[in-house]
């Protein structure tokens, strides 16, 4: 095939479906000039080329080692669809958005997008190209996900679309619409969330997927598939996002933002080494959905992350075939009938099918791959590998020919054991091949080809760099490997995806899952202390550093007013208890955050002030928590559902790297001066409220929580809490309003009362100054806008 240069958008990070939108800053959805990321590849293989006129770049959409391959390992059966496949990964990926399922405004942007907008980009044409409206996705479910194959030149220069874009922009820093790839939609979909149910998101930044499954948990599935789904705004279930990274686990905490949430938890975990997390009142969290969406290699994302055209090597697989311990800790801490969805942005099977396999034959036949044909039918996909050809990056033997495209065939899906022509071509897979681009292409039959042929160049650290598992099992066709599927760019215009979804069977063990791990060989249960071993009885010779300071820790120190400072982090020998490692080993960054305090419900002038914002008795006053430390003022009160506040209770905050959790609920207003007595002090029942490390470092020194600091305080709403909180308002804390009243209070400064004629005007006449909640109806103005 001849090389050929074509012009591509400069590569970068986007918001698409990196941040559902957070990630990409100021642009809209409709930026199509901002490539999209939401994959773990984004921090990596940045193109560099200089940029030219318009910010576009020239790089060649080519590599011989990457065709070589991905033909090796005949995911595709025919020339013709390798040679759509070729076309469309060399295309701009299309700018895709979607709307929340759980928020009331999306119907409302949808009836914008369908009734405004696409009658006005209908039947346009640009410099003598038609250009086509926003389409909606034609898999994802209620039609709330749209695609755009716009480009950036056409967005700057056709006056409806920059109407379109504008609008779409605004959108999205409100968090009425997510930007993010349509291949990244998928995980999230196939998990079934109910609104009851603990989930994880394992490797969760940037944060679109788990928006995905906070929006999910807020939802309500009724048993008449006929009804409408609704909002639920204080689910019972959690979301625990989680990332290794710190600075990248900060930008969840940014994601949040745009779809606050009581239920959701981020934490900073080697998600390899995941902490078993504690109850108090109740065994050890078990999760009934965990969402691996791992890092990756990446190659899925060439359409938008085009420097990988450059950097591809078959090492870039191989080496995160490491992985494989990410769902084995998953399936270790998910309940008996729960599910595991495992996706990467990669079409490497030695990512994707050699990972599910090696763990399903560790799982001690606990886990089947379950049918996934009636899941989101409209989908495009084609099913998993249950063949496929490690290649090693060493030279091994002499070179010898493959088969041409028009003799090799590929192995069927429904066969249980390889065709003629492929038990013929094994036979020369111990040796090093030229495929009919001139590539040198390296492939062993088995590890023990690999091990017999092995070279330095295979070697590191002693060890060689392959492992056992990056080759098709022998029991590969009875596993079910089928029913994990693939998603490939020419298919429906995407980039390239693969998904297996994992179910544990309902009669498996409740106890302790013993796998061993196919990588290092280490075997273990649960990597759980055991019962009779207090948390304090370990070796401190051997606990890893980190770097994060006593002051904010939970566990007593003799500096506990001190503000955190930085120690440096030590390489130590490894811990002998997974418990005492993982809240350290594996994670990058600076873990430096202010503690979670829970307030005593029955406060006096906790009390006072949620009376005064007209909360009605079933308002969990127990749930309100602070981030201060203990000498400062309390400013911003967070709130948390009951789920989420036995898991802080229950767990030190720094051991399980917390970062954020709950929804800010409440924010201290001051007006005037006062006596310190709306102090709140310290309640005699705080061990209660919060986790024993935490008591005894709030009570070192005897001292009470600083809420007014000498002023007259009182609480008021934060709109970030807003939907959760509302349900709990009273009448009189509350009065619905007009399109004509929110223009009035938009148009002024500082609006006068009197100047509201409506019922609305009347209620602001008569209520007493403080905090309140105006809901504004749909409608329409004297305009028709």
């Amino acid at each position: 095939m001849a090389r050929t240069k074509q012009k591509g958008r400069r590569g970068g990070g986007g918001g698409g479906g990196g941040g559902g939108g957070g990630g990409g800053g100021k642009k809209g959805p409709a930026d199509a000039g901002r490539v999209q990321s939401d994959s773990k590849d984004s921090r990596i293989n940045r193109p560099t080329v200089p940029e030219g006129d318009g910010g576009e770049w020239q790089t060649e959409w080519n590599n011989d080692k990457f065709e070589a391959y991905y033909r090796r390992q005949r995911i595709l059966d025919s020339p013709e669809e390798w040679d759509q496949f070729f076309t469309y990964m060399r295309r701009i990926l299309p700018t895709t958005f979607r709307l929340p399922a759980c928020k009331p405004t999306s119907a409302t942007i949808a009836n914008i997008i369908e009734t405004v907008h696409v009658p006005h980009l209908s039947g346009l044409v640009f410099e003598g190209e038609p250009i086509d409206p926003p389409t909606k996705i034609p898999w994802y479910p209620d039609g709330l996900a749209y695609e755009m194959n716009t480009s950036k030149r056409v967005l700057r220069k056709n006056p409806e679309f920059k109407k379109l874009h504008q609008f779409l922009v605004y959108e999205t820093e409100v968090g009425n619409i997510s930007r993010q790839e349509a291949v990244s939609m998928i995980p999230p979909l196939l998990l079934d969330v109910q609104s009851y149910h603990v989930i994880l998101d394992a490797c969760a930044s940037p944060g679109s997927k788990t928006a995905q499954l906070v929006e999910a948990i807020h939802t309500s599935t009724p048993a008449d598939a006929s009804q409408p789904r609704e909002f639920v705004a204080f689910p019972t279930g959690v979301v625990i996002a989680n990332d290794s990274d710190y600075t990248r686990a900060q930008l969840l905490v940014h994601q949040a933002a745009r779809l606050p949430s009581p239920a959701l938890m981020v934490t900073n975990l080697d998600a390899s080494s995941f902490l078993t997390l504690k109850l108090n009142d109740a065994p050890s969290i078990r999760f009934d959905r965990i969402l691996c969406d791992v890092p990756c290699s990446g190659d899925g994302t060439l359409r938008k992350n085009v420097g990988i055209w450059k950097s591809w090597n078959v090492g870039s697989g191989n080496g995160l075939h490491r992985h494989l311990r990410i769902l084995l800790r998953a399936m270790q801490m998910l309940k008996p009938g729960g599910r595991i969805v495992y996706s990467t942005c990669s079409m490497n099977p030695i990512e994707n099918e050699a990972v599910v396999a090696a763990a399903l034959n560790a799982s001690a036949d606990q886990f089947t791959l379950p049918d996934t044909a009636h899941m989101l039918p409209d989908l495009k996909r084609r099913p998993g590998l249950t063949m496929w050809y490690p290649a090693v990056n060493s030279t091994l033997g002499q070179p010898q020919p493959l088969p041409t495209r028009s003799t090799e065939r590929a192995p069927s899906q429904d066969e249980d054991a390889p065709s003629a022509a492929v038990v013929s071509l094994e036979k020369d897979r111990s040796s090093s091949h030229v495929d009919h681009l001139g590539v040198t292409a390296f492939a062993c039959a088995s590890y023990d080809d690999y091990v017999k042929n092995s070279t330095d160049a295979d070697m590191k650290n002693g060890k060689l760099k392959m492992q056992p598992t990056q080759w098709p099992p022998e029991n590969a066709h009875q596993l079910g490997l089928e029913n994990c599927f693939r998603i490939y760019p020419h298919l429906q215009n995407t980039g390239g995806f693969f998904v297996a979804v994992l179910q544990k069977k309902e009669d498996s063990r409740n106890e302790d899952v013993s796998m061993e791990d196919p990588i290092d060989g280490n075997t273990s249960t649960q990597w759980k202390r055991p019962a009779s071993t207090p948390d304090n009885n370990e070796n401190p010779s051997k606990r890893h550093k980190v770097e994060e300071a006593p002051a904010t820790t939970s566990t007593p120190t003799s500096s506990a007013t001190d503000r955190p400072t930085k120690t440096k982090t030590k390489k130590n020998p490894p811990p002998t208890n997974k418990d005492d490692q993982v809240a350290t080993e594996g994670t990058v960054g600076t873990f430096k955050e202010n503690p979670f305090t829970f307030i005593n419900g029955n406060d006096p002038t906790l009390r006072k002030n949620l009376l005064k914002l007209h909360l009605n008795s079933g308002f969990p006053a127990n749930n309100v928590f602070v981030r201060h430390q203990r000498t400062d003022p309390m400013k911003t009160f967070h709130l948390a559902n009951d789920m989420v506040k036995r898991i802080i209770t229950s767990n030190a905050y720094d051991r399980m790297r917390l970062i954020s959790a709950g929804v800010k609920a409440f924010s201290r207003h001051d007006a005037g001066s006062s006596s310190a007595s709306d102090e709140v002090d310290m309640p005699e029942d705080v061990e209660n409220h919060v986790a024993p490390e935490t008591l005894a470092h709030l009570s070192s020194g005897g001292a009470s929580l600083n809420f007014a600091a000498g002023r007259e305080s009182a609480l008021r709403f934060v709109s970030d809490g807003m939907a959760s909180v509302y349900d709990f308002v009273e009448d009189g804390g509350k009065c619905e309003a007009s399109i004509s009243d929110l223009l009035a209070l938009l148009q002024a400064y500082f609006p006068l009362v009197t100047g509201f004629n409506s019922p609305f005007g009347h209620w602001l006449r008569i209520i007493e100054p403080g905090s309140y909640v105006g809901l504004f109806l749909p409608g329409s103005m004297e305009n028709g806008v």
